[in-house]
């Protein structure tokens, strides 16, 4: 499958005692931003991601210095993120 971002990117982080996330800019539309959800749970701040976009990336609260792939799809091969590897977020990871 391939990966597209047109709808813009899902950014979920561990902010102090909750996830916040937000939807920014994509392929059709650069300007994008939405502030999401703060101090919510992972699933709730996935759910919300991937109404809106195929492009799920995650910081969790376990790994906070590593961003998870957690979109539709196989990881993007993109260096962006300034690591060597995308790790997938488990499934399991979702009822943390």
């Amino acid at each position: 499958m391939e990966h597209r971002d047109d709808n813009g990117r899902a950014w979920i982080a561990w902010i102090n005692d909750g996830y916040d996330v937000s939807l920014q800019g994509g392929l059709a539309d650069p300007a994008i931003y939405d502030d999401g959800l703060e101090g919510v749970t992972l699933p709730e701040a996935l759910a919300w991601a991937r109404e809106r976009t195929q492009w799920v990336i995650v910081r969790p609260r376990w790994d906070p210095g590593v961003h998870y792939w957690a979109g539709v799809g196989p990881v993007p091969e993109q260096h962006e993120l300034g690591q060597d590897v995308v790790p997938v977020l488990p499934p399991d990871a979702a009822a943390s």
